[in-house]
């Protein structure tokens, strides 16, 4: 996932768990607020906060399959 500097989101987001992949978009605001949505549904979203640390992590649900859960992430 990339966040260019105007805080535009675009990217592949991998699940650890099923390894599948989808596209995801949206932005993040300038004190680190994430909001994005995956593939090309509004049903799936994720919400969080990047850190000055270079970690980030979030909730994220997906309200057609009435699923929810956490998410982390690191800058390499």
């Amino acid at each position: 996932v990339n966040v260019n500097a105007s805080g535009q989101v675009t990217g592949t987001a991998t699940s650890t768990f099923t390894t599948d992949s989808a596209a995801i978009s949206g932005s993040v605001s300038s004190n680190g607020t994430l909001s994005a949505t995956l593939g090309n549904s509004e049903n799936r979203e994720f919400v969080g906060q990047l850190e000055e640390d270079n970690t980030a992590s979030g909730t994220w649900v997906d309200t057609q399959r009435d699923q929810t859960g956490t998410w982390v992430g690191q800058k390499n």
